[in-house]
């Protein structure tokens, strides 16, 4: 039954998109798995331990090999220790090895002033990329579904976007962390697990309402495929990959006129012609300014590298600042949440980034959900 299946045929598609299917290499190429437990990462264990031992055409051998990671986060006690001892048992059933990770996820939040979502979330992304270090991984694949990615669409509207956020989660991003299950909705994913008879854990995080994500998944998307489109995660996932695939052309033409006012760059600072600056529509005046921001956070000496490229909070408000400053003529400086300060005088715009502020933080994917 599995060979013809549509979700594994999804999957497969995506991976021989990001050249993960297609790789011919010695030895087999390394993919790390997170998994939580919960239905989406157990989902996306299955299917891939399916793909991966199918010989790529032409070839014996398997297509890929699977290294499960999992971290504990140390907040729910007794059900976190279940679900590590079931991740054991799943990546043991499959003949993966497995890594874990511990962490108190409380105490990181209070020692980066972050919140505990957002404090988890970086901290499970750096024992992913370090899981993948470690082991010679060259993807690292996360459970993201269709139906992630329309409540993230839906909650960047609600709270404002522009066409970079309308363009939701990408399938791969900085070019090794990939989303196999990215065109594959959750009722897709449940009817799989049913199918195949899986076992999965439950987290019942997910279903505390003190989360707007969660009411979100509880209650407006349910209303609007009741009330006004059956099919809205599906619109909403065509409609993020639309945009994406429009952002990516845009940003390639966008990066000429980038270039061409460039003057200099360090690992913390640019350094830009304010005349070619000035000489720009405001849309394009404002991508550059976010671009500007985003390198720098991230180090602008890695521009291109795998490093992820995460505007500092507070950036929308400071980049209209700065537009209107110097719409007006004005000179002046300007500081960024972050440790960046943006200073524009008659000729020139320069960004400096205090490099002590952000040292050791790690850049992290935007968006991230809660669940399995």
């Amino acid at each position: 039954m599995s060979k013809n299946d549509p979700l594994l045929t999804a999957v497969g598609a995506v991976l021989r998109e990001i050249g993960a299917a297609s790789v011919q290499v010695s030895p087999v190429p390394t993919m790390v798995v997170a998994v939580s437990g919960g239905p989406d990462s157990i989902c996306l264990l299955d299917a891939l331990t399916r793909l991966a031992r199918r010989p790529a055409k032409g070839q014996t051998r398997p297509a890929l090999v699977l290294h499960v990671a999992h971290l504990h986060h140390g907040l729910r006690g007794l059900d976190a220790d279940r679900d590590e001892a079931f991740v054991r048992k799943t990546a043991g059933r499959h003949g993966w090895p497995v890594t874990i990770g511990r962490i108190d996820a409380r105490q990181r939040a209070r020692q980066a002033k972050r919140s505990l979502q957002e404090a988890a979330r970086l901290e499970r992304y750096r024992f992913l990329a370090e899981t993948a270090d470690r082991v010679g991984a060259t993807w690292i694949a996360v459970g993201h579904t269709a139906t992630d990615q329309a409540e993230t669409l839906l909650l960047r509207l609600l709270r404002g976007t522009g066409p970079a956020g309308l363009a939701g989660m990408p399938l791969a991003r900085e070019g090794h962390i990939v989303r196999p299950l990215l065109r594959v909705t959750r009722d897709a994913v449940i009817d799989y697990l049913r199918r195949y008879k899986l076992a999965y854990r439950r987290d019942r995080s997910n279903r505390d309402r003190h989360y707007t994500r969660n009411r979100l998944r509880a209650d407006l998307l349910p209303r609007l495929a009741r009330d006004y489109n059956p099919s809205i995660v599906t619109a909403l996932a065509t409609t993020a990959m639309l945009m994406a695939e429009e952002r990516h052309v845009v940003e390639e033409l966008l990066a000429g006129i980038w270039r061409e006012g460039l003057i200099a760059t360090a690992p913390d600072r640019l350094l830009f012609d304010r005349t070619a600056f000035v000489r720009q529509p405001p849309a394009v005046q404002r991508w550059w300014l976010h671009r500007a921001l985003r390198v720098l956070a991230a180090g602008a000496g890695r521009i291109g590298t795998r490093r992820s490229e995460v505007a500092p909070a507070g950036a929308a408000s400071a980049i209209e600042e700065m537009l209107r400053r110097m719409r007006d003529g004005a000179t002046g400086s300007l500081g960024v949440r972050g440790g960046i300060e943006v200073e524009f005088d008659r000729a020139q715009i320069r960004f400096t980034r205090r490099l002590a502020t952000t040292a050791g933080v790690p850049a992290a994917p935007a968006a991230n959900h809660n669940g399995g």
